[in-house]
């Protein structure tokens, strides 16, 4: 994968469970060091001295055997992959511990470029092998790639993976493509499952998953959304012909100029037309109102990826890092996002002061600096729902420690029938004639099934369509009938 004909090939490693190399190894006391592989690799040999020489091994002999088969000379990682397991079979042997950066190290020592595959998701990175980096980390759905095929035939010459793609049949490209589809939907539908502790007072409190947040965050959203979109019908009268707010004597029809400039209906009071500001006003509240529950999720998001919490991780492309602290993983696009919120918070709360104790007819409080904000916001929430939703997709919740906080704490239930019991005092259930025994903790489930968290967040898609669509209708009708306007204005002038 080339990202830019300025930047170095870059690697994605996609395992195939057909090819694998398995060393096998007996380690003996010598006389300084001596590899032996059967048969004999170069790079293997090169490699385990090499990491023999790193941790100190001063008198052994190395013997390795291999089963397995990599094509070579085939741009398969064949001989990386000896290494790998060379290096993983010694390090059992003598007790070391090789990590996988460490293990990467080595193997581009060995031979100036190495794939990914010591890593245990290769298949999730992507990676510089002529610098031995990881240049992104994939949390979810894959980007777009080109789909390179080769031939491992005996009868194929060596692969120049950076200059050479090979064509294949099509029906190979197309057996590729559902299989990664699939893998997309699965990492989908792994993220959506995974068990993420419920919080309460920022303390776990019950066992629940990732995707039972996901779903009623898409609840709010949608419930805001629906009231947003009830408001496009206040849009939908003209005011023209209320002129300054008692109408005119010229014997003029409201109602076919706003046919000719688009809109079903004309002012529905002169007064109002120029006095009242509400429709705009109540779109700001709403918006105002998605800002207060997105900065609500960025601030979940931010502990729950803070170092001291580990509980979800974001990409490389989602997080900054410090120039005098680089082992930090800073999220400061969640901390932007937080302050973005407040400015469209701060907007509506800019309309209801203008307007407060302003004269009901025309005023300037009104009609101008009351929705003066009004075009920034609707722009600001859009780029907000934007940065909100690449967290939401980028968020990758860590299992393992999920499981931990989940085994450490206690649930609710479980602390409550224990107290009781121990207690004894008699459940509202039961008689007053029944005796006291303990209650074995009621099963409570993770919040929603995998199936209606899903169901939810395609409606909750439904209603983020509504919601632009409404905002589009919005302005595009504001900018059509000012269009109109000023047309109109100088054919009269003419």
């Amino acid at each position: 994968m080339r990202l830019h004909e300025s930047i170095e090939t870059a690697l994605v490693i996609l395992p195939d469970k057909r090819w694998h190399s398995r060393a096998h190894g007996k380690v003996t006391p010598h006389t300084g060091i001596e590899v032996a592989t059967t048969p004999h690799k170069p790079k293997v040999v090169a490699a385990v001295t090499s990491v023999m020489d790193i941790f100190g091994v001063k008198d052994a002999r190395v013997e390795l055997s291999f089963t397995g088969f990599i094509p070579v000379s085939r741009g398969l990682g064949s001989s990386t992959t000896d290494m790998i397991s060379a290096l993983r079979c010694v390090g059992h042997a003598l007790d070391l511990r090789i990590g996988a950066a460490e293990i990467a190290r080595i193997c581009h020592e060995v031979e100036g470029a190495t794939d990914p595959t010591m890593f245990s998701t290769p298949e999730k990175l992507l990676f510089a092998s002529r610098k031995s980096t990881t240049l992104r980390r994939f949390s979810g759905v894959l980007p777009d790639f080109v789909v390179a095929t080769f031939d491992a035939s005996e009868t194929m010459g060596a692969v120049e993976t950076e200059e050479v793609v090979f064509d294949d049949a099509a029906h190979h490209v197309q057996r590729f493509e559902n299989a990664v589809r699939k893998y997309e939907k699965a990492l989908k539908t792994r993220n959506t499952d995974a068990p993420f502790p419920a919080f309460t007072r920022a303390q776990p409190a019950m066992p629940s998953t990732f995707g039972a947040y996901l779903a009623n965050v898409g609840v709010s959203v949608a419930l805001i959304g629906r009231q947003v979109a009830a408001m496009e019908r206040y849009f939908d009268s003209r005011p023209l012909g209320a002129c300054a707010g008692y109408g005119t004597s010229i014997p003029i029809d409201p109602e076919i100029t706003a046919h000719l400039l688009g809109y079903t209906q004309g002012p529905l009071g002169s007064i109002a037309a120029v006095a009242d500001r509400s429709a705009a006003s109540l779109v700001l509240g709403q918006l105002a109102e998605l800002s207060t529950l997105y900065s609500r999720v960025a601030a979940d998001l931010q502990f729950w990826s803070s170092g001291a919490v580990g509980l979800v991780y974001f990409p490389d492309n989602l997080v900054g890092q410090s120039s005098i602290m680089p082992q930090k993983r800073n999220a400061f696009v969640l901390e932007n996002i937080k302050a973005r919120c407040a400015s469209i918070i701060a907007a509506h709360m800019e309309s209801l002061v203008s307007m407060k104790s302003a004269p009901y007819t025309n005023t300037i409080e009104v009609s101008s600096e009351a929705i003066s904000g009004f075009s920034a916001a609707v722009e600001g929430y859009r780029g907000i729902a934007t940065l909100v939703d690449w967290h939401l997709d980028g968020a990758v919740p860590q299992v393992d420690i999920a499981r931990q906080v989940m085994r450490d704490g206690v649930a609710f239930r479980e602390a409550y029938n224990s107290v009781r019991t121990k207690m004894q005092m008699p459940s509202a259930s039961r008689s007053v004639g029944e005796s006291s025994q303990a209650v074995e903790p009621a099963e409570f489930g993770a919040g929603p099934s995998a199936v209606q968290t899903r169901r939810i967040c395609n409606r909750l898609g439904e209603y983020r369509e509504k919601l632009s669509s409404t905002l589009e209708k919005v302005r595009g009708r504001v900018d059509k009938s000012a269009a109109n306007l000023r047309k109109e204005v100088e054919e009269l002038l003419r």
